[in-house]
């Protein structure tokens, strides 16, 4: 695979990548986050990007998507690679040979699953893409992980209202009093989601199951517009994982990952 300058600069992405550094257990886990955004991305450019992927990749999302559907989906596949690849050590822009042995394949709960050779076999990777956006994490699979990307969308307050509840929304309200209760409720979608991915289950379980338990302040997130503020969480039910999340301009950024790990470091840019 290539991802070139002139590439992204044709294509219009806004492209961002971080580290995510833990400690657990005496021991540091580094995972690496890649975001890729694209507006009115045209359906030359989604195919030149696509091109790029693995044709088994791409049969099922081509034949039966819609166009934003499959614009996501590249994304966050390309993110994905990106995010391997810069967890490797490698750089992403310039054509890397191993890249060709990657494969990201769908599981029976249609979950991303990395198939790759060498060193690129000990990582997993979780990707989610939403309205043009997506964003991908490699990390350790020695030390399991998640992420969710979701708008901050007035039209799903109903959805969303439906997977909270009182407990859920009282345990977070005190931390996140400045949010507005779209904010603070869209909030706890997304930490179940990611809970939901790194179980390897997503939402096919009760949403209490899922149940997120109080939020304290976390690490700062560095944007080019200035530090945002992090949350750090626990769950009801699962109290061997955390949450960590951002809101990062209309979206939230939400990251699960071992309770008993803590994130100290997030790189301002890779």
């Amino acid at each position: 695979m290539i991802i070139n300058k002139e590439e992204l600069a044709l294509s219009n992405l806004e492209s961002w990548t971080r580290k995510l550094s833990f400690d657990c257990r005496q021991q540091r886990f580094d995972a690496c986050v890649v975001f890729l955004k694209s507006d009115n991305l045209s359906s030359i450019q989604l195919n030149s990007l696509a091109s790029q992927l693995p044709q088994e990749e791409l049969a099922d999302v081509f034949k039966n998507s819609i166009f934003s559907r499959q614009t996501d989906y590249v994304l966050g596949r390309l993110s994905a690679r990106k995010a391997v690849l810069t967890a490797l050590g490698n750089d992403p822009f310039h054509k890397i040979s191993d890249s060709q042995n990657l494969r990201i394949l769908p599981g029976v709960f249609n979950q991303p699953v990395l198939s790759a050779h060498g060193q690129a076999n000990r990582l997993g990777v979780s990707i989610s893409h939403r309205c043009g956006s997506a964003v991908a994490l490699a990390f350790d699979r020695r030390h399991p992980m998640a992420l969710d990307l979701e708008c901050i969308d007035p039209a799903q307050e109903i959805v969303f209202q439906q997977f909270v509840d009182s407990d859920e929304l009282q345990s977070i309200r005190s931390s996140l009093s400045g949010l507005t209760h779209l904010e603070q409720i869209s909030l706890i979608w997304t930490c179940k989601e990611a809970l939901g991915k790194v179980m390897g289950c997503g939402l096919t379980v009760p949403s209490d199951f899922l149940a997120v338990a109080g939020a304290e302040p976390s690490l700062c997130f560095e944007q080019p517009q200035g530090s945002v503020s992090g949350w750090r969480g626990l769950f009801r039910n699962c109290p061997q994982f955390s949450w960590y999340a951002w809101k990062l301009e209309d979206y939230w950024l939400t990251v699960v990952a071992p309770a008993q790990s803590r994130l100290i470091f997030i790189s301002p840019s890779l």
